[in-house]
């Protein structure tokens, strides 16, 4: 019967998170019309190509971690162009404001999609390509641009598209976040909070992912009895 309760408790964590990504993903889009509203009068703002890429950034992360894959890898490519114009490698114009517009309205409409139904798959491969147009010979690589970022982790400077993954200089760096993390209030951390200092603290093996994973549901099960008892 444990066994039983625990993975029931696994399956309400993920159905959790899930919901939560869906919801605060939303707020943050219906925010972030506001600058793109502002990127269409003024596309060299650079304040608000950071605003943008940071919703794109984290909509990324967040939905790798929740097992959104699909929208995940279409969230990284409209990230991928957004490092271009923040580095200067691209000069936005009207063209590229209305790509950007269009990516977003994919977003949405994907995320709405997954609130209704979890599976739901929206073919993403059009505007892909017109985002990939912009980009150019570059590849966006989810492999070479690891989401180790979720929002609440805001690192403001990425992993550049052609530089090898090293979770662990990406740990160290964030260690500060980490440490005000661990001396956070057990009931002020979130599920996605949690979920992403797990990640954080695992190696870049295949070993350490799996411990990681182990070490995750052990969390969640002792997380789940200590705020049953309270």
């Amino acid at each position: 019967m444990v066994g039983a309760e625990v993975i029931m408790e696994d399956d309400e964590f993920d159905l959790k998170i899930k919901h939560d990504f869906i919801t605060e993903s939303l707020e943050m889009l219906s925010w972030v019309e506001d600058q793109f509203l502002i990127f269409e009068q003024n596309p060299g703002n650079s304040k608000v190509v950071d605003e943008i890429f940071r919703m794109a950034h984290t909509v990324k992360g967040s939905a790798m971690t929740c097992g959104f894959l699909r929208l995940g890898e279409f969230a990284h490519v409209m990230e991928t162009l957004l490092v271009k114009i923040r580095e200067g490698r691209h000069e936005p114009d009207s063209e590229t404001v209305d790509v950007l517009l269009r990516a977003n309205d994919t977003l949405r409409q994907y995320i709405e999609m997954l609130r209704k139904d979890f599976d739901a798959v929206l073919n993403t491969e059009s505007m892909k390509e017109d985002l990939q147009y912009f980009i150019g010979p570059e590849i966006a690589s989810l492999q070479s641009a690891p989401a180790i970022a979720f929002g609440f982790f805001d690192d403001d400077e990425p992993v550049a598209a052609s530089s090898p993954v090293n979770i662990q200089a990406a740990a160290a760096h964030s260690s500060g976040t980490l440490e005000s993390f661990q001396t956070t209030p057990l009931d002020e951390i979130s599920y996605l909070t949690l979920k992403a200092y797990l990640s954080l603290s695992a190696d870049s093996s295949q070993a350490g992912v799996e411990t990681c994973l182990k070490t995750l549901e052990q969390a969640l099960a002792s997380l789940t009895l200590v705020r049953r008892r309270s």
